[in-house]
């Protein structure tokens, strides 16, 4: 009752697609009721109108009640037809979901394989700026050895002459004084 009001609800509202699914809900009930021929009614005007909306999975869901209806009703060759259909749209989704799944997978390699790019060119960076660091590093510890040692000959050659002068001042001393 209630798929009824839905129906005339829908048919109202020009909304095809649930329509569609409230005629194969429809058909469905009677069909589990017993009610054969309004199965058949409700689930004919469904599985057209999914076919007419393109929605494949009520068209699959629809063949399937029809061939068991069908099937109740002893028509073998439409329920081995719809049954056929139904296998027939139920591959091609599994196809498509399939396709999908594979499409998606390749998209996250390919995705992936950049980000491993990516990653591996800025380790190369990173590596490369860490030598770079190092030979800078290798440079102004040299510059500040050779400072220091430039210092020290400085300081020791300043010391030095401080002897020296003195050392020539004793010396003088000792000329003069021994004269």
């Amino acid at each position: 009752d209630y798929y009824h009001q839905s129906l005339s609800i829908f048919a109202k509202t020009q909304d095809k697609r649930n329509m569609t699914a409230a005629n194969i809900n429809l058909g469905v009930c009677c069909f589990k009721s017993g009610d054969q021929r309004s199965a058949l009614k409700y689930l004919k005007i469904g599985y057209k109108s999914a076919i007419e909306i393109g929605h494949k999975k009520m068209t699959a869901d629809a063949a399937l009640v029809l061939s068991d209806v069908y099937k109740g009703l002893n028509n073998y060759s439409k329920a081995l037809f719809y049954f056929e259909q139904n296998k027939s749209i139920s591959d091609s989704l599994l196809n498509e979901k399939n396709i999908r799944k594979i499409t998606k997978l390749e998209s996250k390699h390919e995705f992936d394989k950049e980000l491993l790019k990516k990653e591996s060119e800025n380790t190369k960076l990173a590596m490369e700026l860490k030598h770079s660091r190092y030979i800078q590093n290798v440079y102004i510890l040299l510059i500040i050895i050779v400072i220091c040692v430039t210092i020290f000959l400085l300081v020791f050659l300043r010391i030095i002459a401080k002897k020296n002068v003195k050392l020539f001042e004793k010396n003088v001393d000792l000329i003069k004084k021994s004269k």
